[in-house]
């Protein structure tokens, strides 16, 4: 008789892990989502650090932000780190696609001042060359991890032009997330903080704002970060800290 053998899906496996701690250590069941999070800042040439809230706050969430309720449990899998060259100035902030590394052919500034970071794209190789922490105050949930490990170049599709992102994957390593382990579970009721701390350099041109003849251009860099996971509708408080495996 010939066996049959089943490639586990590695979410559906998380789902499950997620799932059965719940029951577990309430005893109920939870309406459960996959869901990513959208976590944003703009870049400035006189910073070093960024830290990012988790949490829905509709008076400074900029446009694109996807962030947690408080009253939710959300299970994270998996890690993006993007840059995004976004024009502020006309709202049409989702019209710009977001990139896994400092592509050359679109983050083109030139400052003119003759250092390395005086290009655009020098200057935001700092957020792959940076570190990450993930809080849930006062306790370090995810320290000091190399932001290089974010990093992604997809292959071109044939006969794309330079400013096209690229060819994208089914999975999610090929869509450009890291995937965590081991996992953590984030309760909207605690502060949990995004932390990214650049790698030291020279940041002149991280911003963006200028063109290849140093022209002042309505365009802003912002880091992006997307956190990929599970979340578990009204089930803040319901466990205490836990990191899984």
């Amino acid at each position: 008789m010939n066996n049959v053998y089943f490639t586990p899906n590695p979410q559906r496996a998380a789902y499950s892990r997620f799932r059965d701690l719940l029951v577990r250590e309430t005893g109920e069941e939870f309406i459960i989502n996959e869901q990513t999070l959208r976590l944003e800042k703009a870049l400035s040439p006189t910073r070093s650090s960024y830290t990012f809230d988790l949490f829905e706050n509709r008076g400074s969430d900029r446009p694109l932000e996807q962030k947690l309720n408080r009253n939710d449990l959300f299970f994270l899998t998996h890690i993006a780190l993007g840059v995004v060259k976004q024009n502020t100035t006309d709202g049409h902030y989702a019209n710009h696609p977001i990139y896994f590394h400092p592509d050359q052919n679109i983050f083109i500034g030139n400052d003119g001042g003759g250092d390395p970071d005086s290009l655009e794209a020098y200057s935001l190789e700092a957020v792959y060359n940076s570190t990450v922490n993930i809080k849930t105050s006062p306790v370090e949930r995810l320290k000091d991890f190399l932001s290089l490990n974010f990093r992604y170049v997809p292959e071109q599709v044939a006969n794309a032009t330079a400013k096209t992102p690229g060819q994208f994957g089914p999975t999610m390593e090929q869509r450009g997330f890291y995937s965590l382990n081991p996992n953590i579970i984030i309760d909207g009721y605690d502060n949990n903080t995004v932390e990214l701390q650049l790698g030291t350099g020279g940041y002149a041109t991280i911003a963006g704002g200028i063109n290849a003849s140093n022209v002042a251009v309505d365009t802003t860099n912002v880091v992006v970060f997307l956190l990929h996971g599970f979340v578990a509708i009204n089930a803040a408080r319901k466990i205490g800290q836990y990191t899984g495996n």
